[in-house]
């Protein structure tokens, strides 16, 4: 297992961001271990997709048991890293594309974005997590490197009550972009 997990994700240990300051602007690079060894502040993205403007139906993901961090736990609809020279648009566009678009075009449907947020849901995690919200009904392609098995939709209404009485089923970045997410919503 150890080894495909290496096999798997080693790309990931490849991968380079850019090191932000609490403003957001760039200071320096790093690679995907640099950043989780020493906490240093990078930026990442995440989607909540609805299956209709109604928003009474959000997409959730069952991370591959092979992940890295939270394997098996289950999770908003796409997101991760935004590489070095990206914007959070196009993170979340790739992002979109890897876990529920593989080996697909990315449909053409409005990306909105929600809002920006300091997230540390894990020791030595240290990102400003850009939030966006989209209107997609399907079907999805999900990556298989990363998802479990197909997204699945579930009521909106039944996941914040199955995370509030089952949290343990849910990653903690996910409890935190759904809490900040409904702050967003009462406010706006």
């Amino acid at each position: 297992m150890e080894q495909r997990e290496i096999h798997n994700y080693s790309h990931m240990q490849d991968e380079v961001y850019d090191v932000v300051n609490e403003k957001g602007e760039k200071v320096a690079t790093a690679t995907w271990h640099e950043v989780h060894a020493k906490g240093l502040l990078h930026a990442t993205a995440a989607a909540l997709v609805f299956k209709d403007a109604s928003k009474k139906e959000i997409l959730i993901k069952r991370r591959s048991n092979s992940m890295i961090q939270k394997p098996g736990l289950w999770e908003y609809s796409a997101g991760g890293h935004i590489l070095a020279g990206q914007t959070p648009e196009e993170g979340v566009r790739a992002e979109l594309q890897e876990e529920l678009f593989e080996g697909r075009k990315l449909p053409k449907f409005v990306i909105r974005p929600v809002m920006k947020f300091f997230n540390n849901d894990i020791p030595n995690n240290k990102e400003i997590l850009h939030l966006f919200e989209a209107i997609y009904p399907g079907p999805f392609f999900h990556g298989r490197k990363e998802v479990a098995a197909p997204p699945k939709w579930v009521k909106w209404l039944d996941l914040l009550a199955e995370m509030r009485n089952k949290p343990e089923k849910y990653t903690p970045v996910f409890h935190n972009i759904i809490e900040h997410y409904q702050r967003s919503q009462a406010s706006g």
